[in-house]
């Protein structure tokens, strides 16, 4: 597995996507706050059926959540919070569980 470095400029989520699905790193538990992760959550996030844990809080990530992540049975854990988000966590499958305030 790589390793993920904290670089001057704000690294786009969708990128740091791509690198984890080529290295295969986006199995079981997804840790990535505090990383200055700029741009929008991936909807291709919502196709990692064996994430448990996603957690991109405290980054610069914006637009809005997409509703495809309602489709991982096995997350427990997710935080989006202190980013630049809009609009409400999806009401759709697992998403459906988390507080509003995640």
């Amino acid at each position: 597995m790589g390793i993920l470095r904290r670089s001057h400029r704000s690294p786009d989520l969708c990128n740091v996507f791509l690198w984890m699905w080529k290295t295969e790193s986006l199995k079981g538990t997804r840790f990535l706050q505090f990383n200055y992760l700029g741009g929008a959550i991936p909807a291709e996030f919502g196709g990692i059926s064996q994430l448990e844990y996603l957690d991109v809080s405290s980054n610069s990530i914006g637009g809005s959540i997409p509703s495809s992540l309602g489709k991982l049975s096995k997350l427990s854990k997710f935080n989006v919070s202190t980013n630049f988000l809009i609009g409400p966590i999806p009401s759709d499958g697992v998403l459906n569980h988390f507080p509003k305030d995640s």
